[in-house]
């Protein structure tokens, strides 16, 4: 997987389902620098768009600490 490449993706918001799970795969050290793009993919598609899109996302944010991410596990 290129890494940079799934970022930018994250950050345009053309990211993959598939992407994600690979990134929640990972160990939250690894996958830190995903996070603020997970809480605004969530953020865009509240309560509409790809349920398996935001559950990756959701994914991508298991053990999360502080407000924001925890914000955007329970939302």
């Amino acid at each position: 997987m290129r890494d940079l490449d799934t970022w930018r993706r994250l950050g345009a918001g053309d990211v993959t389902a598939a992407e994600l799970a690979v990134v929640a795969s990972w160990p939250l050290s690894r996958r830190g620098a995903f996070v603020t793009g997970a809480i605004a993919l969530l953020d865009q598609n509240a309560g509409h768009g790809d349920a398996a899109l935001r559950a990756a996302a959701v994914r991508v944010l298991a053990g999360v600490r502080g407000v924001p991410g925890v914000r955007a596990i329970v939302q």
